[in-house]
């Protein structure tokens, strides 16, 4: 008497002897062509989506550093004092500077990362 997973492995071992229709054939070797293109999406994915990233992060200092320059330009001492509205302007632009360079740096490293990752793929 055949318990069930002897005849669940009889007939699995069936279907593994039986040959490919070709159509299933032809499907399984353009599947396969299919997933080299499809990493070099991934990786683009990957790269667009470190690169909003980034984009967020520098707009988050540019807002917050906006923000600041409003504050202070509201006050009303704020043009009566030159050198405060000098040393804070000073400060507001570098910072915004130093997040432009560290955007830039970041973007040309995400360039070289993305580069290896398709030579990886290909």
């Amino acid at each position: 008497m055949q318990t069930h997973q002897t005849r669940n492995a009889h007939s699995s071992r069936q279907l593994m002897e039986q040959p490919l229709h070709p159509a299933e054939w032809w499907l399984s070797y353009w599947a396969g062509g299919m997933i080299p293109t499809a990493r070099i999406q991934l990786a683009w994915t990957e790269a667009i989506g470190e690169l909003i990233s980034m984009e967020t992060e520098f707009f988050g200092i540019y807002t917050a550093s906006s923000r600041k320059a409003v504050q202070f330009l509201g006050q009303p001492q704020a043009m009566s004092n030159p050198i405060a509205f000098g040393r804070e302007y000073s400060e507001i632009a570098q910072q915004i500077a130093d997040a432009h360079i560290q955007r830039l740096n970041k973007v040309s490293q995400l360039s070289e990362d993305f580069r290896l990752q398709i030579w990886e793929e290909i």
